[in-house]
């Protein structure tokens, strides 16, 4: 081979090695989610409902208040940690709109409920929305004479702007099913709606 021509192989081969390294700094860039949080993040919320198989029957809280502990990274792949909740309650929750009712998150800090990171919104690297998934989640509704015991999976979006969320929605799916031990009259499913705003934003990017 010549002289020159084994300079544009050379050339041409330290290019492509070169492109090859952007392109992997860039993948390994978007692996991970770093979030900025408080210790303890607590969400508050009003009017969260949850609605049962059918559409009239429907337990509302007029306060729900859920503690969250984010983890520092989350993996971009679904399923990956992204911290726990540690503590629910609710208050002024009535049963189809007029029976007084009591629903308790079987939550403590010693026994948390674990949530996963799920996927993004958005198109990178500006990134609009984060879904989650809270795993394991037990509650118990009690109203009217019936005690209903549920346990699933609780969906929630945290809308991202400008690199911060402060708060999200619950997901109508997945629902939660009944567990036994509850009452004959308690609906075989339901799903949480309604929002939480967080008490402190908490900033995110890629890393």
């Amino acid at each position: 081979m010549s002289g020159n021509k084994l300079a544009r192989a050379l050339l041409g081969t330290c290019v492509a090695v070169a492109t090859l390294a952007v392109f992997t700094d860039s993948a390994a860039a978007l692996r991970k989610l770093t979030v900025f949080a408080p210790l303890s993040s607590v969400g508050v919320g009003s009017n969260v409902s949850f609605e049962e198989e059918s559409a009239f029957l429907r337990t509302v809280c007029s306060g729900v208040t859920l503690t969250y502990r984010f983890a520092t990274f989350w993996e971009k792949f679904p399923g990956s940690s992204a911290g726990t909740m540690t503590e629910g309650a609710t208050t002024g929750c009535r049963a189809f709109g007029f029976v007084g009712a009591t629903v308790t998150f079987e939550v403590t800090r010693e026994r948390p409920f674990r949530l996963g990171y799920q996927s993004i919104l958005g198109t990178l690297p500006t990134i609009t929305g984060i879904l989650t998934l809270a795993e394991g989640v037990r509650f118990t509704i009690v109203a009217g004479g019936r005690t209903c015991r549920y346990e699933g999976r609780l969906g929630f979006l945290l809308p991202v702007t400008r690199g911060t969320f402060e708060g999200g929605s619950f997901l109508a799916t997945p629902k939660s099913r009944i567990l036994a031990g509850s009452t004959r009259e308690c609906p075989a499913e339901g799903s949480f709606r309604g929002s939480l705003r967080f008490e402190t934003a908490s900033e995110v990017r890629l890393t």
